[in-house]
């Protein structure tokens, strides 16, 4: 659901990317492009549990307005 805190930073990020796509009209790899993150990297945070996100892409998803705060702890920021 919408209130869901996914367990793991990839887990976060993913569901970040997912919600803006839906609110947004638009699809996910174009999103991915913004942030310099292949598809293939997205389908292992997604499917694989991987949780190492590098600063890197934290970085660009600050810059392109994601909460990096809620990505890392699970808390939203205000």
């Amino acid at each position: 659901g919408e209130n869901y805190v996914a367990d793991t930073v990839a887990l976060r990020a993913v569901q970040l990317i997912e919600r803006r796509a839906k609110a947004q009209g638009v699809p996910v790899p174009a999103l991915l492009r913004r942030i310099g993150l292949c598809r293939e990297l997205f389908w292992q945070w997604k499917h694989q549990n991987k949780d190492g996100i590098s600063s890197r892409y934290l970085e660009q998803m600050a810059l392109d307005g994601y909460d990096v705060v809620y990505i890392l702890t699970g808390s939203k920021t205000q």
